[in-house]
């Protein structure tokens, strides 16, 4: 490959992901691909492992060729970036590192449990899961008799929030100084503040200032049949945001979303449930991180009520 990006955000999943990709590409000294998540090192993953179709994973970017045609636009910027969600692609962290010894490593992280809830949201908006969350999670988790998570299948989403095991492979590969962490409370309300965090220690001029745009929307249709119109690849709003420049894009979408989602909230016990699963791996994270994240931990919940 001619170019190999020496900046990259790998996730994790609904925690501002869109959000942050913007704030990122913006920035005249930083250019991020045009597509988002285009996936293409979990291709090459696969590939180093012998499978041989991996149109699957990253269409259409999953061979070099295409993956490097993301960025014919590069000229001068001093940093060529990507995002996908390679946090939850076991081994890409040790591709890019042989690719891009250098590269910087940028990941979001958020609250497990309003993770999880956000994600099932997301689902149900989508149409992909229907139900309460309740009944969503039992099916995913074991629960104890007294209310306690205690394991959950392979293939869930449960597994998402474990954060400290997702992330330590890449603080290994790159080194602690080369990933930058940020939080999704930060992000949503301090988005500005945030964004000359990350400019300042990619060592770029942190005073430009970004035109910040919070996507991240959970909740259900108050019409399904205004949301598939409105956003269904051929419905009007898929046809005019075409034509838009990539913030207004944005903008517009993150209005729609406001006006057609009713906001729905997690569940106090199924809060302290999943909080109290994911609070050894919370500990682990602060560790990892540095970051204070008392307010993810159970006596949090528990001082609120």
């Amino acid at each position: 490959m001619k170019i190999v990006p020496n900046l990259y955000f790998i996730g994790g999943m609904r925690c501002g992901s869109t959000t942050l990709n913007l704030l990122l590409s913006q920035h005249p000294e930083i250019f991020m691909s045009p597509v988002k998540e285009p996936m293409y090192w979990r291709a090459e993953m696969l590939r180093a492992t012998g499978a041989t179709d991996t149109s699957g994973v990253a269409w259409p970017y999953a061979e070099p060729e295409a993956y490097e045609g993301l960025f014919d636009g590069v000229t001068t910027e001093r940093w060529i970036g990507e995002s996908s969600h390679y946090i939850y692609a076991q081994g890409t962290a040790e591709l890019i590192r042989a690719a891009s010894p250098d590269a910087r490593i940028i990941v979001s992280l958020r609250n497990p449990a309003e993770r999880l809830f956000s994600e099932f949201m997301r689902g149900v908006r989508a149409g992909h899961f229907e139900g309460e969350f309740e009944s969503f999670l039992r099916r995913n988790a074991t629960f104890s008799d007294d209310g306690r998570i205690v394991d959950f299948t392979p293939e869930s989403r449960i597994g998402k929030g474990q954060q400290a095991r997702l992330v330590k492979p890449w603080i290994e590969a790159f080194g602690a100084d080369h990933v930058h962490f940020v939080l999704f409370e930060d992000l949503e309300d301090h988005a500005a503040r945030t964004a000359v965090e990350i400019y300042r220690w990619l060592g770029v001029d942190d005073s430009f200032v970004p035109v910040a745009v919070h996507t991240q929307r959970s909740g259900v249709p108050r019409s399904r049949w205004l949301m598939k119109s409105l956003t269904t690849r051929k419905g009007p709003l898929k046809a005019v945001r075409r034509f838009l420049p990539r913030i207004l894009r944005e903008q517009v979408r993150s209005f729609v979303y406001s006006k057609t989602l009713e906001r729905k909230e997690l569940p106090p016990h199924l809060d302290l449930a999943l909080r109290r699963f994911y609070e050894p791996d919370i500990i682990e994270l602060e560790r990892l991180t540095g970051r204070n994240l008392e307010s993810w931990k159970v006596r949090a919940l528990e001082a609120a009520a």
